[in-house]
């Protein structure tokens, strides 16, 4: 009894804080907030028109990042070669008449190097080897707010306790990003109309897995194909160097076109998937339409994916959770082997 006892009172009391902090960042139309910007808007607004309570993994998150963020502002204030002036301080940004963001700097330091800076802490499970663009954003917003030039970033990582701390320094640029992306958000949320699948559409599926709104976003979902359709997938490759417009693509577009049509004739909705992100994936679109290829959606490769191979794969998983993966075919030997879990047939098709 008592071992059920202690473990809900943890559980109770990690939920009291976190409402607690959920209070100060009390979700209303016109106030936002920098540590959530860089992340999925349309998780964003998903939040602010249907606001749940956290799961066990998301108060171990916020318990966890909120022990190392004292740590390290206790360890600060023993130290003698900075000095802390405020932890925990609030801040506030007007972006327009309607909307202004409010946030917490981490650490406002008076002094280091000779300088005054902001510190942001933020707790990971592996070190990256440059700072997360949700990250900067938010550390841009706090130096704007503040009319100060010097930010840091800490990663502190969590298994190991190693650390990893990355500058930045104020750039007028990010506050035109910040704004404009607070904007889109407002207008959104004013309208009552969730924005694009941001995270889907750029390649983050890690965001869309782990999101609590999954299921109502539905990002997996393909425009006007039903649920559990039969698909056959495609793969192409264009040839194409640095600063070169793509050549030749493979498959053969006329290869394509034959097996497309007979995919088409057995019922499987064909979809294509280019490894050239827009706007040069339209050439690849013009010469599949130039050799009258039956295609039903058409993917580019998003901007933010490095390797096509890896892309291709990952998203045809994805797939598989709302549809039925018949068939896929690439010139890539490797790229079906990686899609062999969630595909009935495979083929190398150069």
């Amino acid at each position: 009894m008592e071992e059920q006892i202690l473990k809900e009172a943890v559980r109770d009391g990690l939920l009291a804080a976190w409402r607690e902090d959920n209070r100060v960042h009390r979700r209303r139309i016109g106030q936002y907030y920098p540590s959530g910007l860089g992340s999925c808007l349309r998780r964003q607004y998903y939040e602010y028109v249907d606001p749940r309570p956290p799961e066990p993994e998301t108060l171990a998150v916020f318990a966890t990042g909120k022990g190392i963020h004292e740590a390290v502002a206790d360890a600060l204030s023993n130290s003698s070669s900075v000095k802390v002036e405020r932890v925990e301080l609030p801040v506030k940004l007007k972006i327009s008449e309607e909307a202004s963001l409010s946030g917490r700097v981490d650490i406002l330091l008076a002094e280091i190097a000779g300088k005054k800076a902001i510190v942001e802490v933020k707790s990971t499970s592996t070190l990256p080897s440059e700072p997360h663009l949700g990250h900067v954003m938010q550390l841009q917003t706090y130096l704007h707010a503040l009319d100060l030039d010097l930010g840091l970033i800490l990663y502190w990582d969590k298994k190991t306790g190693e650390l990893e701390c990355f500058r930045s320094l104020r750039d007028v640029s990010w506050l035109q990003e910040v704004g404009e992306r607070v904007v889109i958000l407002h207008e959104h949320l004013k309208a009552g109309r969730p924005p694009r699948k941001e995270a889907y559409e750029e390649g983050r599926y890690w965001q869309c897995d782990l999101c609590p709104y999954k299921t109502t976003c539905d990002p997996y979902s393909l425009p006007g194909v039903p649920a559990g359709s039969r698909l056959a997938v495609f793969g192409t490759v264009a040839e194409q160097q640095e600063g070169v417009p793509p050549g030749e693509v493979r498959p053969e577009p006329g290869a394509l076109a034959r097996k497309a049509g007979q995919a088409k004739l057995e019922g499987d909705v064909v979809v294509v998937l280019s490894d050239l992100q827009a706007p040069q994936s339209d050439r690849v679109m013009s010469a599949l339409n130039g050799a009258n290829v039956q295609f039903d959606v058409f993917f580019p490769k998003p901007r933010a994916v490095r390797s096509a191979v890896y892309w291709k794969a990952e998203l045809v998983r994805r797939l598989s959770e709302k549809h039925k993966v018949r068939s896929f075919a690439d010139p890539v030997a490797r790229a079906a082997e990686l899609v062999a879990p969630y595909t009935e047939r495979r083929e190398v098709l150069g």
